[in-house]
This record gives structure tokens, C-alpha cells and sequence, in this order.
């Protein structure tokens, strides 16, 4: 029997001195009912509902973020810090057929996330993580087992794009974070903001696509999401359907499908 969501709550909590204690649980920022389709999840087009959990933090500072407000926050005082069982008990109740963790990088809190994904396929719920890819080896290893899939985020085709972006040269470990994914047979969706003059260099993706191919790295499709002007990046305009579709036509000259989405 799950306990009702409710009861499985609890709140940061002080000692008799007033210092913070720190409670067990995933600290939860937002939580929604969503589906495959909304998380961009593109090789499961599927109508059932999915509950995605957020949380707070990350462990990149990327310039155009849109989630900057629950990514670049610390923990507030108030926070929900949320057990497995009350997560998976509104998972069940909104009749979710999975759990995905998206809004902020879920891995940060990898030590409250881990139970929660092991429970989760104790009820027949799939695991999905939204996330930058940007793991540890060890952390990485740890959580392979009990993922059904990952969303990763693209921040561009290059070292130099990355650590201009991020101030972490992120490109080439992610290449073998999802080497490691492919070979380990999990559902691998892909998604990239271009942003003109900034990540957008068809020399860069040529050379992406190409270290992709080169390590068998396979996914249905690229998702490409129109920039906005978010984050610390609002001195330039949304991306238009014009440009979409011209960086759509570069990934399609080698034989990687797309598809156009808005944020």
C-alpha cells in the first residue's frame, strides 16, 4: 500500500539551536502533469500522462537559460523535500505511466533521486531523465540501471561553443556519456537551441554529427526549440521560422531528422 502523497512530505526542519537540519528527500521546486510529447521525449509520441518533478540547481550556468529562476536559486527555507513513495502515490493517482525528472539538472541531487527511481519500477512507472548529460562516470553508473530514458540537452557542437555558453568545455565528455548510453540499449532523445552567431556554425555541426555517427550514436530525431531572449541573454531577438529551418536543413543534409518545436 502507498501512502497518500500528502503524509510522505516534509519541510526543512531546525534543531533546538536554529540551525538548519537538512531532510532526506528530493527538494521539489514545481511539479506537473505533462506528457511524452510535451518533454520532447520524440521516439515516444504517446498521449499518457507523465508526472514531471523539478527541482532546484544545476550544474551548468548556461547564458540563455529559461529556467534560470529555479536553476541558479539556492534551496529556499521552504522547500518540499519529497520521499519516493509520495512522488510515485501522485504519479498513481493523476494515472502517470512514468516519472521524469525535468525543469533543473536532476543529478545534482543524485543520492535523494536514486530511491526514487528505484521505486518507481516496483509500479511499473518508467524513469526519464531531462537533463544537460553532463555526468560522472560513477554517477552515471550508478543510475544506468534504473533510467528508461534520457532527454539531453545540446548546448552546441564544440568545445569552444560550450565553454563560451556554459564555461565548461562540456562537448567531448558528452560524447562519451552518450556512447555509453547507446551501448547500454536506453531510449536517447536529443534536443538543441540554435542561437544565431552563437552556436549555430554549420562547420561545428558538420563535425558533431559527424563524431556522433563515428561513435554510433543513434537517436530518432533533434529536436530544435526556438530561442528566446532568457537567462543573461535577452540582448538579442527570438529566433524566427526562417532560421529554424535553415538549421533543420543542415542536420537533414546528413541524414539527421528534425523537428521544430517551440519552447
Amino acid at each position: 500500500m502507498i501512502p497518500e502523497g500528502s503524509e510522505s512530505f516534509c519541510r526543512v526542519r531546525r534543531n533546538q539551536s536554529g540551525q538548519m537540519r537538512i531532510p532526506d528527500g528530493f527538494p521539489v521546486s514545481r511539479t506537473v502533469v505533462t506528457t511524452m510529447y510535451r518533454l520532447r521525449l520524440a521516439d515516444t509520441q504517446t498521449p499518457d500522462p507523465v508526472l514531471a518533478v523539478g527541482g532546484w540547481g544545476c550544474n551548468l550556468y548556461c547564458r540563455h537559460c529559461i529556467n534560470a529562476r529555479w536553476s541558479y536559486a539556492g534551496i529556499p527555507a521552504d522547500t518540499t523535500y519529497c520521499q519516493p513513495e509520495a512522488l510515485i502515490a501522485r504519479a498513481l493517482d493523476s494515472k502517470c505511466t512514468a516519472l521524469a525528472f525535468s525543469v533543473t539538472e536532476p543529478i545534482i541531487h543524485l543520492e535523494n533521486l536514486v530511491p526514487i527511481l528505484a521505486s518507481a519500477h516496483q509500479y511499473q512507472l518508467q524513469t526519464l531523465l531531462c537533463t544537460n548529460g553532463l555526468f560522472t562516470r560513477e554517477s552515471l553508473d550508478w543510475v544506468l540501471p534504473l533510467v528508461d530514458g534520457f532527454r539531453i540537452d545540446l548546448k552546441g557542437f564544440s568545445d569552444k561553443t560550450y565553454s563560451g555558453l556554459t564555461g565548461f568545455a562540456g562537448f567531448t565528455p558528452l560524447m562519451d556519456i552518450l556512447e555509453i548510453i547507446t551501448k547500454a540499449i536506453k531510449q536517447l532523445t536529443l534536443q538543441f537551441v540554435p542561437i544565431p552567431e552563437i552556436n549555430d556554425s554549420p562547420l561545428d555541426i558538420e563535425n558533431g554529427i559527424r563524431q556522433l555517427v563515428k561513435k554510433g550514436i543513434t537517436v530518432p530525431e533533434i529536436t530544435i526549440l526556438r530561442f528566446i531572449p532568457s537567462g543573461w541573454m535577452t540582448d538579442r531577438p527570438a529566433a524566427d521560422d526562417r532560421y529554424l529551418y535553415k538549421i533543420a536543413c543542415m542536420f537533414e543534409q546528413y541524414g539527421v531528422s528534425t523537428l521544430i518545436r517551440e519552447v
